[in-house]
């Protein structure tokens, strides 16, 4: 009798469960802020880029929790656009509001997303990355 071996993918890492699901979770809220940019007028085709951007972080997160190598590069190049647009428009809100006609509550708010942006545009990549998870997707 012949046997055959079986070649075992590594378990799934923490490291992909946080940053698969951080990502879906960042979906999410892409996802809820189109639609509430439908009630604040902005135009058609920003509200339908958004929900596409949503869309595809979505598919390509829960196809780089499967274990996809190329998902998890599309995921990363969606969410490094996403967040490199957030983080750009909040440094540049930040400059902004040094005038006199913006709020300081304001500044505040838009220091806080380039804060986040910043900090989870580093997580991905380090969880994404990681010696675990590169073993995990091979």
């Amino acid at each position: 009798m012949s046997q055959r071996a079986r070649i075992s993918k590594p378990n799934r890492p923490l490291s992909v469960w946080i940053a698969t699901g951080g990502n879906l979770l960042l979906a999410t809220w892409i996802l809820a802020w189109s639609f509430a940019g439908l009630q604040m007028s902005f135009p058609g085709m920003q509200v339908f880029s958004w929900a596409v951007l949503a869309l595809g972080i979505t598919i390509s997160s829960l196809l780089a929790w499967m274990g996809s190598r190329h998902a998890r590069n599309i995921m990363l190049g969606l969410v490094t656009i996403y967040l490199g647009f957030l983080l750009v428009g909040s440094v540049r809100s930040i400059f902004w509001a040094q005038n006199w006609w913006v709020s300081e509550e304001y500044a505040i708010r838009m220091t806080a997303y380039a804060a986040f942006a910043a900090a989870w545009l580093v997580a991905n990549y380090w969880l994404l990355l990681g010696k675990r998870a590169r073993t995990y997707y091979s």
